[in-house]
């Protein structure tokens, strides 16, 4: 119960983070496949807008009803570029005309939203101007959180981390990292890019010194990579570039990456343009460095990692959200 309102979180995935905030302000659980129920004041949709909004037109949702989308996915991303990951044909396709202008048009009636970074925000308001909006930054969990900011890299290495589940590579942007990479070993033979997470690998993909080792415990990986490299297209957050930088791996992100707020405090050079031969220069200027500099940057890794912890952001989000409710409700 906030602010004598009572609200919902109505779920699809149930992402574990979403769990931790919507618990932390006490909202009610249901999930999206099942009838919503009706006697609620506002709703929080984790992920979609569409469903609840025609709901809402058609009566099924009662029309004073608040709704509010939480974000944390590319898909506004997507709408913006007018393209979209197929998941059946596993490629990207041109977004449906028709569905793009309904999801246009009917975001523009949301009365609020939470998104997880501020690049999600930013291309909020490239459709919605007014409604009230939030950001709550991922973190990394309390158990992870002890064990991870304990290790040290090897940072003499030339070893490469990414960590990220498919199968929409496009948003990990795990082409353009492998396309990356091979660059890469001409110019340094030794290194190696390890990538962890869910993948059907395709045939193009595979190259010498890639090596794609599925779901495994993530602590030995950061014992041995000198750097983490997510190269986002509307990668919403990314937690796990909190795990790397916690970790005191120096991590690059593109500018379409959402955890890019954190990496800048580091380094603005850390973040980088979808542009090949940049990122190259970037990583061959980061392995030739020396390694008084990349322990520097190592330690500022870990410092600004550490503020992203699970008790400092839910504080926030508790103390945060029932202003927002607030103005949602006005």
């Amino acid at each position: 119960m906030i602010s004598n309102k009572r609200i919902v979180f109505v779920y699809d995935l149930l992402h574990p983070l979403h769990v931790k905030f919507m618990k932390s302000v006490g909202c009610d659980f249901t999930p999206l496949s099942k009838k919503i129920p009706k006697n609620y004041d506002a709703y929080i949709v984790e992920g979609t807008y569409i469903k609840p909004l025609l709901m809402r037109k058609v009566g099924k949702i009662a029309k004073n009803k608040k709704i509010v989308t939480l974000i944390s996915d590319p898909r506004l991303f997507y709408l913006d570029i007018g393209k979209k990951f197929d998941f059946k044909k596993e490629r990207m396709v041109k977004y449906p005309r028709f569905r793009a202008l309904i999801a246009k048009r009917l975001i523009k009636e949301l009365d609020g939203v939470i998104c997880t970074s501020e690049l999600t925000a930013s291309l909020f308001r490239k459709f919605n101007k007014k409604s009230p909006l939030m950001i709550a930054p991922g973190f990394v969990f309390k158990k992870k959180f002890r064990k991870i900011s304990k290790i040290k890299p090897n940072l003499s290495n030339k070893n490469i981390l990414f960590v990220g589940h498919g199968p929409d590579f496009y948003c990990k942007g795990l082409d353009l990292l492998i396309e990356t990479f091979k660059q890469i070993k001409k110019e340094f033979p030794d290194a190696k890019l390890y990538i962890l997470g869910k993948w059907e690998v395709r045939e193009e993909w595979k190259s010498d010194g890639i090596y794609f080792e599925g779901e495994q415990n993530l602590e030995p990986y950061l014992k041995k990579c000198s750097l983490g490299v997510h190269l986002g297209r509307g990668e919403a957050f990314g937690i796990n570039i909190l795990e790397t930088m916690l970790a005191g791996i120096p991590t690059l992100v593109s500018e379409y990456t959402g955890a890019k707020q954190v990496v800048k405090i580091v380094g603005p050079k850390l973040v980088v343009p979808l542009n090949k031969d940049i990122v190259v220069k970037r990583i061959v200027d980061y392995f030739k460095s020396s390694l008084n500099y990349k322990e520097r940057l190592s330690k500022k890794c870990k410092k600004t990692a550490k503020e992203f912890n699970e008790e400092g952001i839910l504080k926030k989000f508790k103390n945060d959200f029932p202003k927002f409710v607030k103005q949602v409700g006005n």
